[in-house]
């Protein structure tokens, strides 16, 4: 999830569908981060998306590593 950094770092409110507290909100939605990119909000999503992939490569490992031990009982 990417963290949205609004100009106005006090804002506090719902903008397109993000919330935002004391300037700060968080979404994945591909479409709104180039959204708020170019409307001037700063987005960081370095650290969480590394953070996110590290997480999604672990899942994928389980989920491999159990389709291979189920491949393996039917053999």
């Amino acid at each position: 999830m990417a963290k949205i950094l609004a100009p106005n770092k006090q804002y506090t409110g719902l903008s397109v569908g993000v919330s935002f507290v004391n300037g700060v909100g968080e979404t994945d939605d591909p479409y709104l981060i180039r959204w708020f990119e170019n409307k001037g909000y700063i987005v960081d999503s370095h650290d969480v998306t590394k953070e996110e992939t590290e997480t999604k490569k672990k899942t994928d490992t389980k989920v491999k590593s159990k389709k291979d031990a189920e491949k393996a009982e039917k053999k």
